[in-house]
């Protein structure tokens, strides 16, 4: 299953979030461009948005499509909240998927 949204910068620095744009609002400017966008499965891999989508189709995590329809978008599983309390983005850690 998809846990959250990613951006991997290098093999060994993901950072996640419940939404990309959380995730880039956190960080310095440009600190993230050019880096791929995709997901983290609940066991803690990280997969681009093609492959992202045909797992959240697969647990049917998808509520709404939005965006591209070969793509996965964080929007497609969960509503945007801009002003919740769960904005965040971190650095990956093995805890994350305990």
């Amino acid at each position: 299953m998809i846990k959250y949204a990613a951006i991997k910068k290098t093999e060994t620095e993901i950072y996640i979030g419940w939404h990309h744009h959380h995730i880039l609002w956190c960080m310095p400017m440009g600190y993230l461009s050019d880096c791929a966008q995709g997901f983290v499965t609940t066991g803690g891999r990280f997969v681009d948005r093609e492959e992202g989508l045909k797992i959240a189709t697969e647990h049917n995590q998808i509520v709404k499509k939005h965006g591209y329809l070969n793509e996965l978008f964080s929007e497609d599983m969960w509503r945007v909240r801009d002003d919740s309390p769960l904005r965040f983005a971190k650095l990956m850690e093995t805890s994350d998927f305990v």
